[in-house]
């Protein structure tokens, strides 16, 4: 992918609180970028013990060369 760079600035910054034994959870963010951030933050949680977990996106950030790519 494009930004694969970015999994390593994330990789261990986040941290589920808590157990989530089962639980199904969601993700909010204001925008997504790459998607290390929600990627990172769901492997925390599934970690944890989630079910499942699901994002929600506000908005999309494409760069130049994702938006070429589409026409």
């Amino acid at each position: 992918a494009i930004d694969d760079a970015r999994y390593p600035n994330v990789d261990g910054v986040f941290q589920a609180d808590g157990p989530m034994d089962g639980r199904n959870v969601v993700i909010v963010d204001d925008v997504m970028a790459t998607g290390a951030t929600l990627a990172e933050c769901a492997r925390q949680c599934l970690g944890a013990g989630a079910r499942r977990v699901d994002a929600l996106v506000v908005g999309r950030l494409f760069t130049f060369r994702e938006d070429r790519a589409y026409g």
